[in-house]
């Protein structure tokens, strides 16, 4: 088993460009500004309520996009190496789901250096607390919450699986599930983990609890060894006794894959659906334009 650990011998070349994203995609703001593009048209043709409060913390505030059919909800937690990014920069992913009738909600937390690793998780923790008990007045079903995860966003909800049993399933696209290399990259001058900390803070050293239905996603253009941690992370799942589908996206690299969860008909879409029991919702939804 090869998941990219920091005893192995690699120069820092190396070590940036298969733990550095923006070093492996270079064209990685074409993408993001896409991204958000897609993201605002979402937020101008449906229906949604901004930065709740849930905590007293910077940016601890959520985006929810609400629902009146009592369907599954959503939680997605937005990626950028802990450092980056914002929940309305992701609104894209709710389209689908809203025309499933399901609720949405996006969080919000306090990015590195402003806040530490452990201090996010627990602030983490503390918006899904929130919205099982305020979530029902958008349309949640506390009992059938499901995590979606990007990067360091699915870091986090590895970190809710191993927190919360009653969590019925989560999708964690092209996350890091052990820590140590981070130390090796220069991203960690923002991060600030230290060795102990990347041991705590690694959801490979602590696997989910309860009985979550989990879909694994990376793309196929991506480093070798972070799509190793996903192999890693999932096959441990698996070992666990857990249900857990891993999908390679054809054509993606670490940003893009992403938007194979923004679209009905696209492969990460139609597994989170069939994982929450949508599958008469898996439609062919046509690309925002």
């Amino acid at each position: 088993m090869n998941s990219g650990r920091a005893d192995q011998a690699h120069t820092q070349v190396d070590w940036e460009r298969h733990f550095n994203p923006r070093v492996a995609v270079p064209n990685f703001e074409e993408i993001m500004s896409e991204r958000k593009r897609q993201s605002e048209l979402t937020r101008n043709r449906r229906q949604f309520v901004a930065n709740l409060r849930y905590g007293e913390a910077a940016r601890s505030t959520l985006d929810v996009f609400p629902a009146n059919t009592g369907h599954a909800t959503v939680v997605y937690i937005h990626g950028g190496y802990w450092r980056a990014g914002a929940a309305n920069d992701n609104s894209a992913i709710a389209e689908h789901f809203c025309r499933a009738g399901v609720a949405v909600f996006l969080i919000n937390y306090t990015l590195c250096p402003d806040s530490s690793l452990p201090k996010i998780v627990d602030q983490i923790v503390q918006a899904l607390t929130w919205i099982k008990t305020h979530g029902r007045d958008y349309g949640a079903t506390p009992d059938q919450l499901y995590l979606c995860g990007t990067s360091a966003g699915a870091h986090l909800a590895a970190m809710l699986l191993a927190h919360d049993a009653t969590i019925a399933g989560a999708c964690l696209i092209s996350g890091i599930y052990d820590l140590a290399p981070v130390l090796e990259v220069s991203v960690n001058a923002d991060i600030g983990l230290t060795r102990e900390t990347a041991q705590q803070m690694s959801p490979m050293n602590h696997l989910p609890i309860g009985h979550p239905r989990l879909v694994m996603a990376v793309g196929e253009h991506e480093p070798s060894l972070w799509t190793q941690q996903s192999r890693d992370y999932s096959a441990k799942c698996i070992a666990q006794g857990l249900d857990c589908d891993m999908l390679e996206i054809p054509g993606a690299n670490h940003f893009s894959v992403a938007e194979a969860a923004y679209h009905g008909a696209a492969p990460i879409a139609q597994a989170m659906k069939r994982a929450m029991g949508l599958v008469d919702e898996i439609a062919t939804d046509e690309k925002i334009q």
